[in-house]
């Protein structure tokens, strides 16, 4: 049992007072705060399947973003995150309302759970059952599509007495969500970019003629004659551009365009030969590549 001050709405008057009978404010196990609260303070108090349906069991917190995945067996299908870690998620109270807020892996939410706060209203009057059913409503929302789409979050029922409460616990679980999944699928892009960058193999190839390094693509072509630019310019709806029309036949090379990566040895050495594909390589410094570009046409780059 502790004294608080309790904010009483009036009207237009907000009146402070400490009156016993509304001050005395039994606090639930789990609900007390040290004010230092953090996703692992209340891992433990959850199973893996409340917050990701089909979850058997949490990894370890990640730092940025500061979620833990969620596994069904080595397969990850979701996470989990604090609500007050992400945004301001103060209450009536003017202390954190600590939620636990499961996400599927495109972004959805996908499970909630209350797991600590300092309401006084919820405390001494209203049940908390009735809050925690109405906060419900935001299980299946995706933010990133209703940002896409412009499509609103779900709004809850105000339940008569704890408006406030009810507010800030909504807005708090849809701006926390978007910022999560914001940063979850930046993570991913970056992961799956690191994941398919591509390095060169200096062993890979031999030496070979011209028509086979075509057929690789170790040199690549681009050929483009008098009359297709001609049609490019037309179609453009450039109106100074198809007044450039380039003279001469149709047919004619405009231009014939190579390029290779000749800093790859064994292209390199099959179109320089070894004495000058060795002068090449002695003028990059590490980490330098050359590009060997040639062509023919009417056209010169």
């Amino acid at each position: 049992m502790h004294i608080k001050g309790v904010l009483i709405v009036c009207g237009k008057r907000l009146v402070l007072t400490a009156l016993a009978l509304a001050a005395l404010m039994w606090v639930a196990p789990g609900n007390t705060q040290s004010g230092a609260e953090t996703l692992e303070t209340f891992l433990a108090s959850v199973r893996p399947a409340e917050m990701v349906p089909g979850a058997d069991r949490f990894g370890p917190v990640r730092e940025s973003p500061a979620v833990a995945p969620a596994y069904r067996g080595d397969e990850l299908i979701g996470h989990v995150y604090l609500n007050s870690q992400f945004v301001d998620a103060s209450g009536y109270s003017s202390k954190p309302i600590h939620i636990l807020v499961g996400l599927d892996l495109k972004g959805a939410i996908v499970g909630l759970k209350l797991v600590a706060h300092s309401e006084p209203i919820v405390l001494i009057g209203i049940p908390e059952q009735k809050i925690i059913t109405d906060l419900q409503s935001f299980v299946g929302y995706n933010p990133l599509k209703g940002v896409q789409s412009n499509q609103p979050p779900p709004q809850p029922d105000i339940v008569s007495g704890a408006t406030v409460t009810v507010l800030v616990m909504g807005e708090s679980v849809v701006r926390s969500a978007l910022r999560v999944a914001r940063a979850l699928q930046t993570d991913a892009a970056q992961q799956d970019q690191v994941q398919t960058m591509r390095v060169l193999d200096p062993e890979a190839g031999r030496i070979v003629d011209w028509k086979t390094l075509l057929e690789q693509g170790a040199v690549r072509n681009l050929r483009l004659t008098v009359g297709e630019v001609n049609k490019a310019f037309e179609e453009s709806g450039v109106e100074a551009a198809a007044k450039r029309r380039q003279h001469g036949r149709e047919d004619a090379t405009f231009i014939d365009l190579y390029a290779a990566l000749v800093s790859q040895p064994s292209i390199g050495r099959s179109l320089l030969g070894e004495a000058e594909f060795q002068s090449v390589s002695r003028m990059l410094q590490p980490g330098q590549h050359a590009i060997l570009v040639a062509g023919e046409g009417l056209y010169s780059f």
